[in-house]
């Protein structure tokens, strides 16, 4: 759904019985930043979530969505934001994506899809401003060591434009 930049991730749907590559797109763009992808699941039926973390200021978010700029930094310090991609898995066109994230560095390291539609993430975080939700387990940032992370488990509406809950 994007052009190639600097380092950019991919996905791809292959045909179990034949090996073909049914449809095969980049995650990225024509910027100078990287993108990890960390996480592919089942999304609702027709989507593939694709998860992971980037320094790039120019992913495809799309309007309406939890977090539509990059938050993660400066471009000196490389620090990233994650990411949560829906995909068509019939097309490999883009559906929706969001950036997750503070002002440090934040992973997405997995996607779960529930049977209601919404999705689970999971990941790291060292940003003192990521963002949580009131009355949850961990309200905030836990450390006061640079380059220290904390793991984090968020659920979001399956269009990813509810944050349901994030500790």
């Amino acid at each position: 759904f994007m052009e190639a930049g600097f380092s950019d991730g991919f996905v791809a749907k292959i045909n179990p019985d034949n090996a073909t590559v049914l449809w095969a797109t980049y995650v990225g763009d024509d910027d100078t930043g990287s993108i990890e992808v960390r996480s592919l699941a089942a999304g609702s039926p027709g989507s593939v979530l694709v998860g992971g973390w980037t320094n790039s200021r120019w992913l495809a978010s799309t309007e309406g969505v939890i977090q539509e700029e990059f938050a993660g930094g400066t471009p000196l310090n490389a620090l990233g934001d994650g990411f949560v991609v829906s995909l068509s898995s019939t097309t490999g066109t883009l559906v929706w994506s969001t950036y997750f994230g503070g002002s440090g560095d934040d992973f997405v390291n997995v996607l779960r899809s529930t049977p209601d539609g919404d999705i689970l993430i999971g990941g790291e975080t060292n940003s003192t401003d990521f963002p949580v939700t009131a009355g949850v387990l961990q309200g905030g940032f836990g450390s006061a060591y640079l380059f220290v992370y904390d793991g984090f488990v968020a659920r979001i509406s399956g269009d990813g434009r509810i944050l349901r809950w994030s500790t």
